[in-house]
């Protein structure tokens, strides 16, 4: 059988993925494979975005995402009180709006701009150790036996990449989080906000010394989107979550969870019913891809997450739109060199100011 012919083939079909192939293949006409065995499953992250970087990201990608917020919240509130002089309940008010995007809308607005551009999704593994390399492009193989022929590649298959060499040693700090959709029978922080982190320790006093100071060697913070009543008016929706900011080595996913558990009790929140939970890892900082491969990261892959946050889908989709112009600017040219192509293509996202700003970024941060 033939290969599959293409202009780029993006391995991984998450957030990443998805918007870089509606770029390739609708704006700059390439044409796009794209492959993912969990192509057709519902995205599992929640993604929180500050209304005005989402809507800033509308005019870097050129088209309207408005209608992919599920929820938003006209402030952002934060209570860091207990410590340091500040009183427990200060609670400091941002006025700035925040939103939570719709997975599921997100998912469907970047693959119907793909697929109305010509791309094909294949819902398939690749066999990472299959791909071949030559001077023309890269041959690959998928978990079935097809093959795909393209001129460039690029990876946007996470965290753990089987496809790209990183720079340097990689140990990163993480970034844990427990969270929960769930219904709870009161709302204990106010719903006209999205509580961004709520760092209180109080709700551990009658806890013994030693968990006290473990929290305060390993602080943890609660995440909070109130979604409103629930149909019935009885009940409140409510997204939960409890982050460890970064630690190395990190956190583990029970000990989120029996702080949270201790919280909610502390503030008088009963939860009676849990819709989804959410198991968040994310590395922060570490090894950049080498810039002379061949192989191209994007996403995850590439580490473009905030190195102090965690933040990474404003920051991935941010950098979709000049990615994809470089990618395709260098398919143009008549002396198309796949190794040429990939460097410039890395350069375009790493310049020499977000590499100097990487390890600052990326350094321990004493508590």
């Amino acid at each position: 059988m033939k290969p599959i012919v293409c202009d780029v083939a993006i391995v991984g079909g998450g957030p990443a993925g998805s918007v870089m192939a509606a770029l390739l293949a609708q704006q700059h006409e390439l044409k796009v494979v794209m492959m993912d065995p969990k192509l057709d499953q519902r995205w599992i992250p929640n993604y929180g975005v500050w209304v005005e970087e989402w809507e800033a990201l509308e005019k870097l990608l050129g088209f309207s995402l408005r209608n992919c917020l599920m929820k938003t919240w006209p402030n952002t509130d934060l209570f860091c009180g207990g410590s340091h002089g500040i009183p427990v309940d200060e609670r400091l008010r941002i006025k700035r709006a925040y939103g939570r995007v719709d997975r599921t809308a997100l998912k469907n607005e970047l693959r119907t701009r793909a697929l109305d551009g010509g791309a094909i999704l294949l819902a398939k593994a690749l066999d990472a150790e299959s791909v071949v390399h030559d001077e023309e492009g890269s041959l690959l193989r998928l978990d079935d036996g097809t093959r795909v022929r393209a001129r460039f590649l690029l990876d946007c298959s996470g965290y753990q990449s089987r496809l790209v060499t990183l720079d340097g040693t990689h140990d990163p700090g993480v970034q844990i989080a427990y969270g929960i959709e769930c219904e709870v029978d009161m709302c204990p922080y106010g719903e006209d906000a999205m509580t961004l982190m709520d760092y209180r320790t109080d709700y551990l006093d009658n806890q013994a010394a030693e968990v006290q100071m473990t929290a305060a060697r390993e602080p943890t913070f609660m995440y909070a989107m109130p979604m409103g009543p629930t149909r019935d008016g009885k009940k409140t929706r409510v997204f939960f979550e409890e982050t460890s900011l970064v630690a190395r080595p990190p956190m583990s996913f029970d000990e989120c969870k029996k702080r949270m558990e201790l919280r909610l009790k502390y503030l008088g929140a009963t939860v009676l019913s849990v819709e989804e939970e959410e198991f968040c890892y994310i590395p922060m900082g570490g090894a950049i891809p080498v810039r002379s491969q061949r192989v191209v990261a994007f996403g995850g892959a590439m580490g473009l997450v905030h190195a102090a946050t965690g933040y990474q889908i404003c920051r991935s989709m941010a950098a979709a739109g000049p990615t994809a112009k470089a990618i395709a600017d260098e398919l143009k040219k008549a002396s198309y060199n796949p190794d040429t192509a990939a460097r410039a293509v890395y350069d375009s996202v790493w310049t020499r100011t977000t590499r100097l700003q990487t390890p600052a970024l990326s350094a321990p941060h004493p508590h």
